[in-house]
């Protein structure tokens, strides 16, 4: 199956998924629905981006670290919705999602009960894009 039926089906099983499901991914042949998040996982994805961002408008200005996005390369198959990424503020004007030749880093934020599991799954999609993951 291509990657633009991969995303319709995404996008269909986004729609008429429970309340609890907020996000879709795509990864190759995959895709993955992402349930309800806990408080203390959005509560580390808030302070990370807000210090970040403190300092990338020292360090960087015009680049914002946003929790809320996903990143998206039909080309490569993949899909994300990364709990933190550092890119332009300006691509968000666009409303598509971020692509990743304009992200400078993507940050994930694992639990300690699915440490391996998620950070191997993540990292293995960040190395086509070539953004440093942390």
């Amino acid at each position: 199956m291509g990657y633009a039926r991969m995303r319709a089906v995404a996008d269909e099983i986004a729609a008429r998924a429970p309340d609890d499901v907020w996000a879709t991914e795509i990864s190759g042949s995959e895709i993955i629905v992402l349930t309800g998040r806990a408080n203390l996982h959005e509560l580390i994805v808030h302070r990370l981006a807000r210090r970040l961002d403190r300092q990338l408008e020292q360090s960087t200005p015009g680049l914002i670290a946003h929790g809320g996005a996903d990143v998206e390369d039909p080309e490569s198959g993949i899909k994300r919705h990364p709990d933190v990424m550092v890119f332009p503020e300006r691509v968000l004007e666009s409303g598509e999602a971020v692509h990743p030749r304009d992200v400078t880093a993507v940050v994930e934020v694992v639990s300690k009960s699915n440490r391996r599991t998620t950070t191997r799954a993540r990292c293995a999609t960040t190395p086509p894009w070539a953004s440093p993951t942390t």
